[in-house]
């Protein structure tokens, strides 16, 4: 009996994807129906490099319509952070420099290839289907930055940022973004004299596979709320394939006006509904 307790304790989560008439407006609101009606799944999340700091919570849904999964994640933010790194107009200096400011962000990471861990620095090789939503260089666009992320024990020929694994190993992280016009664009520093903030980083619509994840979040008092929607089966090798009744496993991350410090969960498994 306590063997089995035990084998139950040790399972991962399931955020199980029911099958529902309508599927959800992406609009950033819980208030669909199906939402109102969906299982709820808390997580626990927590500072990658240092587990004592970023303590936080995120709720997570899910749902599926015909071919589209749907996925929901919410979590508290004292504040909106919806400016990236925008050109202000510096007086001493009489031209315009890049602002400080940071976006708000969140990531759902799905198993692609290999062993999957929640925690990048496991010093495992694995390949990660990455749905990576920006409050400024997404959001208005209405979409998701979809890319990979790919854990190499091995210096790559391509640019990786090396980081020490918790294995004493050094472990490369790539970062390709899927095939297509990206959902990013960049806008050169303005020539013209001013004094007003100017967007360094604007949402433009992906095309290809970078157009795969549609997402759309908004914060009202004090959360966020983010939801993401993307074909089962999108047909591209860079996609993690979701077959309904197979679990996939995956792991959410928010970043709170940061680039790099990020609060991750532990290891969840997506179970689609047939």
């Amino acid at each position: 009996m306590l063997t089995l307790l035990l084998l139950a304790l040790a399972q991962d989560p399931t955020l199980t994807a029911s099958t529902v008439e309508k599927a959800p407006a992406l609009d950033g609101k819980a208030d669909d129906e199906c939402w109102v009606k969906a299982k709820e799944l808390k997580v626990a999340v927590a500072d990658a490099m240092e587990p004592e700091k970023g303590k936080s919570v995120v709720t997570l849904k899910a749902v599926r319509k015909g071919d589209e999964v749907f996925v929901m994640m919410s979590w508290k933010d004292e504040t909106e952070s919806a400016q990236h790194k925008p050109w202000v107009w510096d007086k001493e200096k009489n031209e315009y420099i890049e602002g400080s400011d940071i976006e708000d962000s969140a990531m759902i990471g799905f198993s692609l290839a290999g062993e999957f861990d929640a925690n990048m620095l496991a010093g495992i090789e694995s390949t990660w289907d990455a749905w990576h939503w920006k409050a400024a260089r997404t959001n208005p666009a209405g979409f998701a930055q979809d890319r990979r992320h790919i854990y190499a024990l091995k210096k790559p020929e391509t640019k990786a940022m090396k980081y020490k694994s918790l294995t004493g190993s050094d472990v490369w992280i790539l970062r390709p973004e899927d095939e297509g016009k990206p959902v990013t664009a960049k806008a050169a520093k303005p020539a013209a004299k001013g004094g007003n903030v100017v967007a360094q980083f604007t949402a433009q619509s992906p095309e290809k596979s970078a157009a795969d994840i549609r997402a759309k979040g908004a914060w009202k008092d004090g959360t966020w709320t983010l939801e993401f929607a993307r074909k089962l089966d999108t047909g591209h090798a860079d996609d993690a394939a979701f077959t309904p009744g197979t679990a996939v496993a995956m792991a959410v991350a928010i970043l709170d006006a940061s680039e790099e410090s990020h609060s991750v969960s532990g290891k969840v498994q997506l179970l689609v509904e047939k």
